[in-house]
């Protein structure tokens, strides 16, 4: 079964690059290197607290 692409956003221009685990990190549209991953729905981070540490943590 074949790896998806990856899409990532170029920090310099802004395009939107489909890139595979294979290939260089690399913009195609203006060459730039350093490039911004796009989280998905289920990729994005939440901070989430533990409420049983905050509950003695009052007076």
């Amino acid at each position: 079964m074949p790896t998806p692409d990856v899409e990532y956003i170029c920090s310099d221009c802004g395009a939107k690059n489909d890139i595979k685990p294979s290939e260089p990190i690399r913009c195609k549209d203006c060459g730039h290197r350093i490039m911004y991953k796009k989280q998905d729905a289920d990729e994005s981070t939440s901070e989430s607290t533990d409420p049983a540490a905050s509950e003695g943590s009052e007076g």
